[in-house]
């Protein structure tokens, strides 16, 4: 069975995770979802270089997995990371309440 996949511009999962697993799966409030992996891979290439990262995210009925993009220039791993999900959520919230 395949992961569902969610490939939005993503901002920080961890702040509000629940409230997206809960919107994109209906599921009831008691439910919740865990991080399980996570990792981010720096690609360079002409225009520069390209942080991927990658999060699986445990709910009770299988996984979600999340995928980011970012061109932020030569930082941290961690910014890199912190600045590939900045908004994802906040745009996923908006289309979920559309």
């Amino acid at each position: 069975m395949r992961k569902p996949t969610i490939l939005l511009p993503v901002e920080n999962p961890y702040s509000k995770l629940q409230e997206v697993v809960l919107l994109r799966y209906g599921l009831v409030q008691t439910q919740f979802a865990e991080l399980v992996h996570e990792s981010t891979k720096c690609v360079d290439n002409a225009a520069g270089q390209l942080f991927v990262t990658t999060a699986t995210l445990r709910i009770p009925h299988g996984e979600i997995v999340l995928h980011a993009v970012s061109s932020t220039p030569v930082l941290g791993k961690k910014q890199a990371r912190r600045d590939a999900f900045n908004g994802l959520l906040r745009e996923f919230l908006e289309v979920a309440y559309e």
